[in-house]
């Protein structure tokens, strides 16, 4: 992040250093400070700027009178005023006028990292709303690419996340912009995915559930490797669940069972649905799932169980009914006898 600061005093621009410093922010580059609006505006047209810091009132062009000038020219996106508590009304004038946001003085470290961080999320938006302007095209191509890909198990995938999430992580500007942009394009491929099979969302978290994740990280490789499993689960899920090559009877009967998590299905229900009898639905569906209707059914609420239980506070009891158990305690055993974890383990260990 690139930033300036403008402050007729130096030993509060020394102070303001100082602060930002023991954030202990990533990626803070200082390219110029000035004791003035004139000089400033020199700088500014020089270095490119991402954030810039400036006092109110200040000789040669005030605060305001360079907002309006950077504004005008487009020199930075993100202008902060930094003001007196008897500038008030300047600082309304300037918000007015299209400043970011603004500090009053002295600077206290916590309104600034706040400050900080709602700018960071607006110049991550900023530019990706400006790369989906010009890339749109191409973005819609790749996620669709990768959503036809997971809907219909191509082999393609692995080397598809791969040339996916390298573009994001080797793109100019901060990390964290490229770690934003990279999760609004997972976000889209699941929404993709979401859309044509809606279950998606009871196997498989939202993207949202690793932003922190990939956040907290100035790791490309470990931004990488929790970008691309993220895909591949995905994929895996939507082949463990709705393989490819099914016949007709035994894609109506598992879209049935994926599309009803709550009921109490049996065989004979099924079969009934399908129009078919239960003998032959049995015969048809192991033989395209590798396993029995029940087994099926079985593995199909365990992995709704371990995705509440790792990404909600919801009480076993709700999820036990919500799965259609109605003694929370045989869910239970059942969960461990699958997973080797009681309920309450598995989310201590996972959640």
């Amino acid at each position: 992040m690139r930033i300036g600061i403008v402050d007729d005093y130096e030993i509060f621009r020394i102070q303001f250093k100082k602060i930002l410093a023991s954030l202990g922010l990533r990626d803070v580059q200082i390219v110029f400070e000035a004791d003035n609006g004139a000089d400033a505006l020199v700088k500014l047209e020089k270095e490119k700027t991402d954030i810039l810091f400036t006092d109110i009132k200040m000789p040669k062009n005030n605060g305001i009178d360079l907002l309006q000038q950077v504004k005008e020219q487009e020199l930075c996106p993100c202008v902060i005023l930094l003001s007196e508590y008897a500038d008030f009304d300047y600082a309304r004038r300037g918000l007015i006028l299209g400043a970011f946001d603004y500090l009053v003085k002295p600077i206290e470290p916590d309104k600034l990292r706040a400050v900080w961080e709602r700018a960071e999320a607006f110049l991550a938006q900023t530019q990706t709303q400006r790369e989906n302007g010009e890339n749109e095209e191409s973005g819609r191509l790749e996620t669709d690419a990768i959503v036809y890909c997971i809907l219909h198990q191509g082999r393609e995938m692995e080397t598809l996340c791969d040339e996916a999430v390298c573009r994001f992580l080797k793109e100019p500007g901060a990390m964290v912009h490229r770690t934003l942009r990279l999760h609004a394009f997972l976000s889209r491929v699941h929404a993709g995915t979401a859309e044509a099979y809606p279950w998606i969302e009871a196997l498989v978290c939202s993207p949202d559930a690793l932003k922190q994740k990939l956040l907290r990280s100035d790791d490309a490789m470990i931004v990488y490797a929790v970008a691309k499993e993220y895909l591949l689960e995905l994929y895996a899920t939507v082949g463990r669940f709705y393989p490819a090559g099914m016949s007709e009877l035994s894609q109506k009967a598992v879209s049935y069972v994926l599309s009803h998590p709550g009921d109490k299905i049996t065989l004979t229900d099924l079969a009934e649905y399908c129009c078919v009898n239960n003998t032959y639905l049995s015969h048809s569906f192991k033989t395209d799932m590798g396993e029995s209707f029940v087994d099926y059914v079985l593995r199909y609420k365990m992995q709704m169980a371990k995705l509440l239980l790792a990404y909600s506070d919801t009480p076993v009891s709700e999820i036990a009914f919500r799965l259609g158990y109605d003694d929370f305690k045989y869910m239970s055993k059942v969960f461990k006898s699958q997973t080797g974890f009681t309920p309450s383990d598995y989310r201590k260990n996972n959640g």
